[in-house]
């Protein structure tokens, strides 16, 4: 896709520096909202580092596990949506993935998919996928020791909806889909700052579907409460 110097320039201020003055409005990236909104939940500071160095750390701050690795999952999703070549949202999902996230394994891929799938149609561990044979079962952890990924089975041949199959499910660490997709975030600032990546869109529709606008006093609240909600736990508070 082609863009003038202005339109990348106005790339950088939107994805890179977070947002662009537009007489008494300023316009800001979807990205950099949503990617803000899942640091929030994850308790990570704005270059997505952690704010906490164990599990037991992170519970004392109240965060939860699954609500966060949900965005994270979307943010895969947004990247896909903008920077890959038009197709369908699994194929987009999945080519980011290997783009930005060096996930080269199809299966891997698709079972983030399904995970994805499954949680934000129903916040279901188990994805029907009605279009292909057979369904996803997922197991979910949160630790600092295991991989992305340990893959289970699930059916290849027409699921007999028999819900006791023994088939074990894809394991997934939910702290490495954190880690993922704040790699994936990272190459994109880097890509577009350095001027080496531009949407796969128009400049035009990039500003309809992945930016919004809003009053500067507005934002300022926005900001606010988010630096109050990220603020580190009172001294001395002993984790659970």
């Amino acid at each position: 896709m082609d863009y003038s110097d202005d339109e990348r320039a106005e790339l950088r201020d939107l994805i890179v520096d977070k947002r662009r003055v537009e007489g008494e409005n300023e316009r800001r990236s979807c990205l950099r909202q949503l990617v803000d909104d899942a640091r929030c939940l994850a308790f990570r500071n704005e270059k997505g580092e952690a704010r906490w160095v164990s599990r037991q750390e992170r519970d004392a701050l109240g965060g939860s596990l699954w609500t966060p690795a949900l965005l994270y999952l979307v943010v895969v999703e947004h990247i896909g949506a903008c920077f890959t070549p038009p197709a369908g949202a699994g194929a987009q999902f999945k080519q980011a993935l290997n783009d930005f996230g060096g996930i080269e394994d199809e299966a891997e891929r698709d079972a983030l998919w399904g995970l994805r799938c499954g949680w934000a149609h129903s916040y279901s561990l188990l994805n029907l996928r009605p279009y292909k044979p057979g369904f996803q079962r997922f197991e979910v952890i949160w630790n600092l020791s295991d991989p992305l990924i340990e893959r289970g089975d699930y059916a290849t041949d027409t699921w007999d909806q028999d819900y006791g199959s023994p088939r074990r499910g894809h394991r997934v660490n939910l702290l490495r889909v954190e880690e993922l997709a704040e790699i994936m975030v990272g190459k994109v600032l880097k890509d577009v700052d350095d001027g080496r990546r531009v949407p796969a869109v128009s400049m035009e529709e990039f500003r309809l579907r992945f930016t919004f606008t809003t009053a500067a006093s507005s934002l300022s609240e926005i900001i606010s409460l988010a630096a109050l909600t990220q603020s580190p736990p009172a001294s001395g508070a002993a984790p659970r």
